[in-house]
C-alpha cells in the first residue's frame, strides 16, 4: 500500500519528495521533513480573539467587581513568592499569638489528680478543671477519713474513753492530709491566676478582708482568658 500525504490526504508518488496536491514536502511515508517548522506548514490562520469577552462578563459577582477579581488572581499568581510567603508566615505567627488557638487539655482523672499534686507552678487551670479537682479531692478524703472515723465513733459510741483518742487521731489525720494539700492547693491556685492572665502573687489578695473573698469568688467562678495569654 502506498503512502498518503498528512496534509491533503492524497497518495504520495513513490519516489517524490513533494506531495503532487499541496506542495508539501514530505518522506515516503507522508511525514513532514525533520528540518521543517510543522507550525509553518499549516496555513489555516488562527481563530480571532474575542475581545469583548471581558466586556461581556458580569461586573459584579457578590460584592466582588470585575477589576477587583483581576486583582485577586493576581494576587494568588504572587501568593509563593518568598516576600507573600514570608507575610503569610508572620501573618500566621500573629494568628497564634493573638488569642484565638489556644486549645485546653482533655481532662481525665488520673490527670488531674497528677496535675494537682505535680503539675507545679506552670500553665493554666480552667474553672471546670478546679472544681473537678476540688470534687476529687474531697471525695477521697471523705473515703479515707470521713467514712472510717465515722464507722469509729458509731462502734465505740458507749466507751467515752476510747471516743476521746479518736478524735485526736481525727485531729492529726486532719492535719497530716492539710500538710499534704498545701503545697498543691498553692500550686493549683497559681495556675488558676494565671488562666485568668493574673500573676500567682495575686494570691496574697486573697488574705486581705472582704476584698479577698470577693476576689476568691472572682477566681473560683470566673472564666480564664480566650486564647493564649502570658502563661500559655
Amino acid at each position: 500500500m502506498g503512502a498518503f500525504c498528512a496534509f491533503c490526504g492524497k497518495p504520495i508518488v513513490e519516489g517524490a519528495n513533494f506531495c503532487v496536491g499541496c506542495g508539501k514536502p514530505v518522506y515516503q511515508d507522508g511525514a513532514p521533513k525533520p528540518n521543517e517548522n510543522v507550525s509553518q506548514l499549516f496555513t489555516e490562520p488562527a481563530p480571532p480573539i474575542n475581545t469583548n469577552a471581558y466586556s461581556q462578563m458580569p461586573q459584579q459577582v457578590g460584592n466582588v467587581s470585575a477589576p477587583q477579581m483581576q486583582n485577586v488572581q493576581y494576587t494568588q499568581n504572587q501568593m509563593f513568592q518568598p516576600q507573600y510567603v514570608n507575610q503569610m508566615s508572620a501573618g500566621s505567627n500573629q494568628f497564634m499569638n493573638n488569642g484565638t488557638t489556644y486549645v485546653p487539655k482533655e481532662l481525665t482523672l488520673f490527670g488531674m489528680i497528677f496535675d494537682y499534686f505535680f503539675g507545679g507552678f506552670t500553665g493554666r487551670c480552667r474553672v471546670l478543671e478546679l472544681w473537678l479537682t476540688a470534687f476529687i479531692i474531697m471525695f477521697l478524703e471523705v473515703i479515707f477519713i470521713g467514712i472510717p472515723c465515722g464507722a469509729a465513733f458509731y462502734f465505740f459510741r458507749n466507751n467515752p474513753s476510747f471516743i476521746q483518742y479518736i478524735q485526736i487521731g481525727i485531729y492529726a489525720v486532719n492535719l497530716v492530709f492539710g500538710l499534704i494539700n498545701f503545697l498543691p492547693g498553692i500550686m493549683m491556685s497559681t495556675r488558676r491566676l494565671h488562666d485568668l492572665d493574673m500573676s500567682g502573687w495575686m494570691q496574697l489578695v486573697f488574705y486581705i478582708p472582704i476584698i479577698g473573698q470577693l476576689f476568691m469568688l472572682y477566681v473560683l467562678f470566673v472564666p480564664g482568658t480566650n486564647g493564649h495569654n502570658r502563661y500559655g
